[in-house]
């Protein structure tokens, strides 16, 4: 049954009942392979319409690696779960005679990102758990593309802390949490001195 109100401020929005709606795709059948170039997956492997009829694309993807020990293929964490957190740069100075203080916007902050995920896997040979293992061992600037992410113009993170944990009662199911800062690099060649 279909039926159209208007929610948050948003006219004419369509609610379907959930039986009637389409569920979700197993992760499987979302067909991203791992080892792609970021360049040809734009994160478009998959459509999926949520209650309110947006489309909603989650995957999260990691650039291919080379490091001057090893090439690290691109990855694809399916079905992640995002949040975004900035705190900004500000000064407080209290005025003698005044009540409250004075505030300075110096700069914005590093984005926080938290990002929360299960892996799947195939195999007894546990391949894709070892390979985000690995990217989050890495000590480098990592390339991204999420089109959350995209949202706030975050392309490259640093990954401050990672955890994986086994489900009890579940085979080869790993639930991952990911912390990470945004990146952006600089060139420090302009703006040396000639």
């Amino acid at each position: 049954m279909d039926f159209s109100l208007s929610l948050f401020g948003l006219p004419n929005v369509i609610v379907r009942d959930y039986t009637n709606g389409q569920p979700l795709p197993p992760t499987g059948q979302r067909n991203i392979p791992n080892g792609v170039g970021l360049p040809t997956v734009l994160n478009r492997g998959y459509e999926v319409q949520t209650l309110l009829g947006s489309v909603a694309k989650d995957n999260l993807i990691f650039g291919e690696i080379q490091t001057a020990q090893n090439r690290i293929a691109s990855f694809v964490f399916k079905s992640a779960i995002m949040s975004v957190k900035q705190n900004k740069h500000i000064v407080s100075t209290p005025v003698i005679g005044r009540n409250g203080s004075v505030h300075q916007y110096v700069s914005d902050g590093d984005y926080s990102i938290d990002i929360k995920g299960a892996i799947v896997e195939d195999t007894n040979e546990l391949l894709s758990i070892a390979q985000l293992a690995e990217i989050c061992k890495q000590n480098v600037s990592l390339k991204i593309y999420s089109d959350f992410l995209s949202l706030f113009g975050i392309s490259d993170i640093i990954i401050s802390s990672f955890t994986f944990n086994q489900k009890e009662g579940y085979e080869k199911l790993f639930i991952c949490e990911l912390q990470a800062l945004s990146d952006n690099p600089i060139n420090l060649d302009a703006y040396a001195d000639n």
